[in-house]
């Protein structure tokens, strides 16, 4: 992402009027295109994020002979689209990722033959879009110019927060100046344009609590209303525009809450929902529920809050997923053939040696997860490109889920076409191998030899929205140990 990344990133942004009538047959968008391939070879990728439930897709762009694309697609809410481009860079994969801003009923035609120009159908949103692009830059100028690896590894929770106080305002203030030079009339504009840098900071404190965990492996001791300024930002009604960094800031907001009792959260949003993103969090919620309890408590609560949702398309998509699982619970068909239920077992000790026992000779990836944990299953496209990256004679992608009905386990791997194999765990077995392996949460990961030995505890995750993709440094070390005979 902004700080961590060694990619190209080129941010265009989405914009969602809540006063646009979403009549079904004027939500046909088309994106369209050119790409010029040289000879080196690359993939171009469609990618898109859901509100709820919260997944990345991506599809696989198809060119013509003439390196021409069309895609049509059908949106409800206007959304931020991205088009990857992945192109060899010696032994790594270099992505530049070219972001959307696209309503409904919009065509976007976008030529990556030399430079990267974008035109859209409307001039109102073509002007929108200029003034973006260009308030993109300026705060990722901004962002560059803060020590944020160094405030987040040397700096006291205190002096962190003062000093993104500071660069909130200079960041205000440079979109202000920018604003006013530019001579831009739009009020929404610069509600959206003075938003972003709420965002941004609220990102950046949710940041420092996480790569603190996550990288340098340690907990920090917060001060009480640490995170005042995210509550304070999902309150706020901002159905206008939707941009990059709402997302971004959205999605951490979902990690800082994914550990929470739905009632904690219920309370936190006053029980009625008045924002967009009380929307999301409620309704991604609901479906936490539906993945971590019985059919009988999800019912109770689908029924009790559904409705307190404002957004017809989130409640829609709560209805599908209810469906979806109530059916699979009554007519369970389609069985992943790599599913081991080890939950019945008495010998808690044989956890792992029947996992090095049904993958020997290679090097197994062990991911300790559990449907209703917000992490695991942000990471669920990270684990999928790790699987694709290496020869399955010699590497074997392992899910131990934990804490979770068997019924539950089953259907979110059918629902999520989870990869991998898959073995569940009973309370008493997870317990164990938690004090074994000093497992304070999840997700969690091992790294088994092709001897049966642990290569390392702890370690690194596939990949992450922190690394805009796969971590390419552990991938490297995996392929090494892999083909290293």
């Amino acid at each position: 992402m902004r700080h961590l990344s060694g990619f190209i990133i080129i941010f265009f942004v989405l914009a969602c009027n809540r006063n646009v009538e979403r009549i079904p047959d004027l939500n046909a968008s088309l994106i369209t295109g050119r790409y010029y391939c040289d000879s080196l070879p690359s993939s171009l990728l469609l990618g898109s994020h859901n509100l709820v439930p919260e997944e990345y897709n991506s599809s696989l762009i198809k060119l013509d002979s003439n390196g021409r694309f069309k895609i049509p697609i059908t949106i409800e809410y206007p959304q931020t689209l991205s088009i990857m481009v992945r192109r060899p860079t010696g032994p790594l994969m270099a992505s530049q990722s070219i972001g959307l801003f696209i309503f409904p009923g919009d065509t976007i035609n976008i030529d990556l033959s030399d430079s990267i120009k974008v035109k859209c159908n409307n001039s109102f949103h073509q002007d929108f879009i200029l003034n973006y692009l260009t308030l993109i830059d300026l705060i990722q100028e901004s962002q560059n110019e803060f020590p944020f690896h160094e405030s987040v590894q040397k700096d006291s929770p205190e002096k962190f927060i003062s000093k993104q106080i500071e660069f909130r305002n200079q960041l205000r203030e440079n979109i202000l100046t920018f604003i006013k030079e530019n001579n831009i009339q739009n009020k929404e504009f610069h509600k959206m344009a003075l938003l972003e840098a709420e965002y941004v900071t609220a990102s950046h404190l949710i940041d420092y609590k996480l790569l603190n965990r996550i990288f340098h492996k340690r907990e920090v001791e917060l001060p009480k209303h640490y995170f005042s300024l995210a509550d304070s930002l999902a309150n706020i009604e901002n159905d206008n525009h939707i941009t990059y960094n709402y997302f971004s800031f959205l999605n951490r907001l979902q990690i800082i809450y994914s550990t929470e009792k739905i009632d904690t959260l219920l309370k936190l949003i006053n029980y009625e929902s008045k924002t967009l993103t009380q929307d999301i969090l409620l309704g991604r919620s609901l479906l936490s529920v539906l993945n971590k309890d019985t059919i009988q408590v999800a019912t109770k609560y689908f029924n009790t809050y559904k409705n307190k949702i404002r957004s017809t398309i989130i409640r829609q998509e709560l209805d599908e997923q209810y469906n979806n699982k109530l059916a699979f619970l009554n007519n369970p068909k389609a069985k992943n053939a790599f599913l081991t239920d080890l939950s019945l077992k008495t010998d808690n000790n044989s956890i792992i040696k029947q996992v090095t026992k049904d993958h020997k000779g290679k090097i197994i990836y062990v991911k300790f997860w559990g449907p209703w944990c917000g992490p695991c299953m942000e990471e669920l496209p990270f684990d999928k490109m790790l699987i694709n990256e290496l020869n399955p004679n010699e590497f074997a992608f392992v899910n131990l889920c934990v804490k979770t009905k068997k019924e539950d386990w089953e259907y979110t791997i059918s629902n999520k076409k989870i990869s991998g194999f898959h073995y569940l765990l009973n309370d008493n077995q997870y317990n164990e191998l938690a004090d074994l392996f000093n497992i304070n949460g999840i997700p969690f990961h091992l790294l088994i030899g092709k001897d049966g030995k642990i290569i390392e505890n702890n370690a690194p995750g596939p990949g992450s929205v922190f690394l805009d993709g796969l971590d390419q440094t552990f991938l490297n070390e995996l392929k090494r140990l892999t083909t290293n005979d």
